[in-house]
């Protein structure tokens, strides 16, 4: 499509979305559960041309964001045990409970940062003595790394180990509709994870009457759905819709959720602002307790706790914006954060940054 029939385009939904909200007497707050929209609405300029009445505020989509410091902790001890560790590069600047990091351990070759999970394929060849994976991410990337940990076990890949941090979306939304304080009336679906798991994953929030729509990360695609989100507004007619479905399927994918099964089960799981989740994690199966870093090295469980000041924990729960946090852009930036939402390129608060400036 040329880019001047694509601006026009955008030109004609935002007038569309002054006009719907014209007729909405209530604040809609949507929130973009997915750390990818948080950073294309951003960088698309999206929420400088909605009316004032249609509020945008970020979700639990960043799995950096939300995996508790004391992961990190238990990363540092496995180095001190003389693991290698090996993880995105997403996690070397997040702060641990006491504001280590893993990014001091670089230069030493005790932290190797890799592009893929199958990367540790070729990194087992390199290192000697125990390599372990740091695995966090949600239904997109979980995937990957379990199918590379099937090639581990049948390759017999000795002290391959795999530390899960694993988080699910669905959950996760419950958890959000059952906070008495939360302010979020709307969901502007992940896409990506969409693609696995499926529009049917959803079903469930119909029941909470609230109106959702899965949508794709380019601006069109955004504010196609945001107009979808307060059509279902002004015909009273809540429901997820979902307008991805070039990618997103009704059952999502088979095959990735079928790798998911054999080698995780669903856990209880410790979310940074939100404490336990019911099943909103994935951990390995008992099966394969050879590889489970947890079990083998003896981790301490996960808990939360926050750097003084820092509000990722608000954050991730939709409850404040970024520059509201009176760390943002001051005592903390992209340069030197303090907490993971300005660390990870998915993080709401590195987005603001970057895209809306210190005063925004």
């Amino acid at each position: 499509m040329p880019m001047s029939e694509s601006r026009n385009r955008a030109k004609l939904l935002a007038h569309k979305i002054r006009e719907m909200a014209a007729h909405i007497d209530q604040e809609i707050n949507i929130m973009e559960v997915c750390g990818t929209h948080t950073v294309a609405l951003r960088r698309e300029g999206i929420h400088g041309i909605l009316p004032p009445t249609i509020n945008l505020v970020s979700g639990p989509g960043c799995p950096v964001c939300v995996t508790p410091a004391n992961y990190i902790d238990n990363a540092l001890e496995l180095i001190k045990d003389g693991a290698v560790i090996a993880t995105f590069g997403d996690m070397l600047k997040v702060p641990s409970s006491t504001g280590e990091n893993l990014a001091a351990f670089m230069g030493q070759g005790k932290v190797r940062t890799v592009y893929s999970p199958f990367d540790i394929i070729r990194l087992r060849d390199e290192i000697q003595g125990p390599l372990v994976f740091l695995g966090i991410g949600f239904e997109t990337t979980i995937p990957t790394i379990a199918a590379t940990f099937k090639e581990v076990l049948a390759r017999k890949l000795s002290q391959t180990y795999l530390y899960t941090a694993f988080k699910t979306v669905p959950n996760a939304l419950r958890a959000l509709l059952a906070d008495k304080e939360s302010r979020v009336n709307a969901f502007l679906l992940p896409g990506h994870v969409s693609v696995v798991i499926g529009e049917r994953a959803y079903d469930f929030l119909k029941s909470y009457k609230v109106p959702s729509v899965i949508s794709g990360f380019k601006g069109e695609e955004m504010l196609t759905a945001i107009a979808a989100i307060l059509k279902q507004f002004n015909d009273k007619a809540p429901t997820v819709e979902n307008r991805y479905h070039q990618v997103v399927s009704r059952e999502g994918n088979p095959k990735a959720l079928a790798v998911m099964d054999e080698l995780l089960c669903p856990e209880d799981a410790l979310w940074r602002g939100f404490g336990l989740i019911k099943e909103s994690g994935l951990k390995l199966r008992k099966k394969w307790a050879a590889i489970d870093a947890a079990r083998v090295f003896g981790l301490s469980p996960l808990k939360n706790s926050e750097p003084p000041g820092c509000c990722c924990a608000q954050v991730v729960q939709g409850k404040i914006k970024p520059n509201h946090c009176p760390l943002f852009g001051r005592g903390c930036t992209p340069e030197d954060p303090v907490g993971p939402c300005m660390v990870s390129s998915e993080g709401s608060c590195a987005a603001y940054f970057k895209y809306l400036g210190v005063e925004a």
